[in-house]
């Protein structure tokens, strides 16, 4: 099982969500689609931007009763060629390096070599494809290789989308695997 997930945030909350999928090509989550929002977001320390989605991501996988086998994220695994911990590295340490994560970031980062640039559809602005617990050559084809013929991927624009959705009353927690049935 893959899952796609994205965090969403203002000053006082965030919401997170998973769509929970099987196959690279398919088009809609075929395993179901969890969300988590609650208040408390962490504040913006220098060094340690990760730390606003890591913690809501961490808290959305530990809802679910099976964790999937490779997370996608909308983030850097690694910063630089150096390799210096973006959102993704952070995350796979926190998941005790057993699940592999890509990250396909939507603009570069700083002076970013070391991310590979793939085109989807007929866009003629990359995406910034990194990987940490698997190939990276093989990552960037698995997202190529995603449903849609626009530049982001069906369900990862699904779970941007998702994301910025939020319940009318603030700080509320919840938890949808409802959506698509065998979550």
């Amino acid at each position: 099982m893959i899952a796609a997930i994205d965090v969403d945030y203002d000053k006082q909350r965030y919401n997170a969500v998973a769509a929970l999928f099987t196959s690279w090509t398919t088009a809609h989550p075929t395993k179901g689609i969890w969300s988590l929002q609650s208040k408390g977001v962490y504040e913006y320390q220098a060094g340690a931007f990760y730390l606003r989605e890591l913690v809501p991501i961490l808290s959305l996988l530990d809802e679910m009763s099976n964790l999937p086998k490779t997370i996608v994220i909308d983030a850097y695994c690694q910063l630089s060629e150096a390799g210096d911990p973006g959102l993704g590295v952070h995350l796979y340490q926190a998941l005790d390096e057993k699940i592999p994560i890509i990250g396909v970031a939507k603009t570069r980062y700083k002076a970013t070599t070391h991310a590979i640039e793939i085109f989807r559809g007929k866009s003629k602005r990359p995406l910034f494809v990194t990987a940490i617990g698997c190939e990276i050559a093989q990552a960037a084809k698995n997202i190529i290789s995603m449903h849609g013929t626009n530049r982001i991927p069906t369900i990862i624009k699904l779970v941007d989308t998702m994301s910025k959705r939020w319940e009318a009353e603030s700080g509320t927690l919840r938890t949808v695997t409802s959506l698509v049935s065998g979550a």
